[in-house]
């Protein structure tokens, strides 16, 4: 009887440690997999919504040609950048006026655009991997790696070309389809974004960092599946 109660009781902990080791196993394997591979990217692009507001509250109309001009070269640059170099995957643009039905996954109610500015229809199932980015400034608790621009961007000031947004924690940021920060390498991808032209002629913003956020995806999930 002892020795039937022992062998009961070994065979009970080596049924519960084989299936501890199973359920770690298997949340190892899900955290791993918890970012699917990108099949689409909805970037939002920002206007200087509030901004404008402010200048017009002040009786400065006079100024908001400019703020808007300068949204539109922004914003048009990063649609070039991605257009040029952004191969990964599939990219709808839209502006952040429309972020609340972005979270809401209200996608009907969402004005989408390529990156030649033509208007697209976008519809998702709610298997399909789906991200957010934008370019803004991280959030201060995020552990950033040192900026790899550095010493290139010391090159340009010496020839004369000024960084308008080149810090530590301004980037382009990757969310979740819940627009989470992701918790790993992807959620901040340095950028510069420059004012280029000739040395005395008119200036344009130009952005930089569809490159180097594509090599990034590359290196997690390697290269995209032709489907």
């Amino acid at each position: 009887m002892f020795r039937f109660s022992v062998l009961t009781l070994l065979f009970i902990g080596c049924y519960l440690f084989s299936s501890a080791q199973t359920k770690d196993t298997a949340s190892a394997q899900n955290k791993k997999n918890k970012y699917q591979q990108p099949k689409f990217l909805l970037f939002m692009l920002h206007l200087s919504t509030n901004k404008i507001e402010g200048l017009r509250r002040r009786g400065m109309e006079r100024d908001i040609p400019m703020v808007l001009a300068a949204d539109s070269e922004t914003n048009q640059s990063i649609m070039k950048d991605f257009a040029d170099h952004f191969k990964f995957c599939q990219v709808y643009f839209f502006y952040d006026t429309y972020y609340d039905q972005a979270k809401s996954k209200k996608w009907s109610e969402i004005k989408f655009f390529d990156s030649q500015s033509k208007l697209q229809k976008v519809s998702m199932s709610s298997t399909e991997a789906c991200y957010f980015a934008e370019v803004s400034y991280a959030a201060p608790s995020t552990q950033l790696p040192v900026d790899s621009s550095v010493s290139s961007r010391m090159f340009d000031r010496l020839q004369g070309v000024e960084d308008d947004a080149a810090s530590r924690n301004y980037g382009l940021n990757l969310y979740d389809a819940d627009f989470m920060p992701l918790r790993n390498k992807l959620y901040f991808t340095d950028i510069s974004l420059r004012r280029r032209g000739p040395l005395l002629g008119n200036k344009k913003f130009v952005f930089v960092g569809a490159d180097r956020f594509d090599r990034k995806l590359r290196e997690k999930y390697g290269n995209p599946s032709k489907e």
